[in-house]
Parts: C-alpha cells; sequence; structure tokens
C-alpha cells in the first residue's frame, strides 16, 4: 500500500514536472521568435527606406534632362504617375506607403 502510494506520487511529481519544462520551453520558443520577428520587421523597414531613398534619387535624375529639355511629350508629373503605378504593382504597396504616394 505504502509503495503504491509513493508510486502514485512520484509519477504525479514527474508528470507535474514533465508539463512544466515543456510549458517552459513553449514560451521560451515563443519569445524567441517575437523577437526574430521584430528583427526581421526593422531589416525590412531599412531595406524599404534605402529603396523610398534611391528612387527618390533616381527621380531626381531622370527629371532634370527632361525639366531642361522642356521638349518631353508628356508632363513630368504624369511620367511620375505611371511609374508610380508600375512600381505598385512590382513592389507592392509597402513601397507605395513608405514613399507617401
Amino acid at each position: 500500500m505504502l509503495d503504491q502510494t509513493l508510486w502514485r506520487k512520484g509519477t504525479c511529481f514527474a508528470v507535474t514536472e514533465l508539463f512544466v519544462i515543456v510549458a517552459g520551453i513553449l514560451v521560451a520558443l515563443s519569445i524567441y521568435e517575437w523577437r526574430s520577428d521584430m528583427a526581421d520587421n526593422r531589416l525590412e523597414r531599412e531595406y524599404l527606406e534605402a529603396i523610398r531613398a534611391d528612387l527618390a534619387s533616381d527621380l531626381n535624375e531622370l527629371a532634370e534632362p527632361v525639366l531642361q529639355q522642356r521638349r518631353w511629350p508628356m508632363p513630368i508629373n504624369v511620367l511620375l504617375n505611371m511609374f508610380l503605378v508600375a512600381a505598385s504593382f512590382d513592389v507592392g504597396f509597402k513601397v507605395n506607403r513608405l514613399l507617401g504616394f
């Protein structure tokens, strides 16, 4: 009788200990994944900001000769809008949102 009670308490303790260990591992994995997502989001934002700066620089370089010649068949803002519509299909919504368009 005493052996059976001890065995039952030991089994209950072992199951409880196993549950605590598994719960701790799951919490640690969740925290790790959350931190990894935060780092990915930060890196994504840096890339999008670099793309925005590059696009702004490219647009300025492309607009300068057009403004100097003034013989372009379309106004520059029409061309820029066409470019941004095309860019939205290629790059996606985030670039347009980051560019402020």
